[in-house]
């Protein structure tokens, strides 16, 4: 965070952003089954109450595009910022290092270049796109509880045991949607390694007659993750069906009891209203999942840190022969 404190007032419009966002399903799920409830009025009493609603629906659209603005563009411009500043340092740190530490293998260029490009990217996700994310969760679900309560406590009740089943179904649908590159980091590095250093030296690999060589050598390396991505298809497959499954599942749910409660005579205990089940619904289900889609969508804090820990690492390193220093003995006249 020290690191990205110069764009301070960006995360924290970002923040703002996230609250916003967090707020829109629990709002969506009131103005929903309000305007329904509109609809069972007398007719000379509907179009009052679906200009009003219909007014509302459009600042709540003004309010989703102010939030989702704030939240993607101060994010993105503090991130970038943080970005472009990490790769100064870092390359700035590797030109600072003895010859002797470029001949470890863990070092050669290709290794350099790809954690140059990929490491100071990675580090954004234990900044302040993180905090707006947790946020943005955390507000969306405490909203669309409290609102739940207040609609149909007895139903929110039935419906809260369900919320973690909802909130994993989301995880594992983004999940399935992005995919699993980070998966594979190694191996593709290493395949990244291989392409550059051929590149790089291609007269002298042409001279050898060995392209098919560091061809091979290159299909070996990205064999691997391409047979893995193909098992892991069929298993994110599965889950993207089951993520979609949770959500009808709690349809079932929802309206089995919800069609006990309206039945109930007026006055009865359990007695709801059609427009108060549906609020609750909207609430509750699509509250939870969007509570899952936001937090997977997360940026991955474990391997974050681990870039971040490996930058500072380079950076604080003290090279045998600092080509930077301006320390030891001068000449008098040249």
């Amino acid at each position: 965070m020290k690191a990205n404190a110069p764009e301070w007032w960006l995360i924290g419009l970002g923040l703002i952003g996230s609250l916003f966002l967090g707020a829109m399903n629990p709002l969506f799920a009131v103005f929903f089954g309000e305007i329904i409830e509109v609809f069972a009025r007398p007719a000379s009493e509907v179009l009052d109450g679906l200009h009003l609603w219909a007014g509302l629906f459009l600042a709540l659209g003004f309010a989703a595009a102010a939030g989702t603005f704030l939240k993607s563009f101060c994010f993105t411009v503090a991130g970038e910022n943080l970005t472009a500043r990490l790769r100064e340092w870092s390359f700035r740190a590797i030109l600072r290092q003895e010859i002797g530490w470029f001949d470890n293998e863990r070092n050669s260029s290709g290794i350099l270049a790809t954690r140059l490009a990929q490491d100071a990217s990675r580090v954004q996700g234990a900044t302040g796109s993180r905090l707006g994310t947790l946020i943005e969760t955390f507000v969306g679900m405490f909203a669309s509880i409290i609102i739940a309560f207040v609609y149909s406590w007895m139903l929110t009740l039935v419906l809260i045991g369900f919320v973690p089943v909802f909130i994993i179904s989301g995880i594992l649908e983004v999940k399935a949607l992005t995919g699993h590159a980070g998966d594979n980091k190694k191996a593709l590095e290493q395949a990244g390694k291989i392409a550059v250093d051929t590149i790089e030296n291609m007269r002298t690999v042409a001279s050898l007659g060995v392209e098919i060589k560091f061809y091979t050598a290159y299909n070996t390396e990205i064999k691997g993750p391409y047979k893995k991505n193909l098992v892991n298809s069929f298993v994110y497959g599965l889950t993207y069906g089951f993520s979609q499954s949770v959500i009808y599942l709690g349809f079932i749910l929802t309206f089995g009891f919800g069609a006990y409660q309206v039945t109930r005579p007026p006055g009865h205990i359990a007695h709801e209203s059609f427009s108060d089940l549906l609020t609750v619904l909207m609430a509750v289900i699509f509250g939870a999942v969007g509570a899952g889609q936001a937090s997977s969508f997360a940026p991955n804090y474990t391997k974050a840190k681990q870039s971040a820990n490996r930058i500072f690492a380079l950076l604080d390193r003290e090279p045998v022969v600092d080509g930077y220093s301006e320390d030891g003995l001068k000449p008098v006249s040249i």
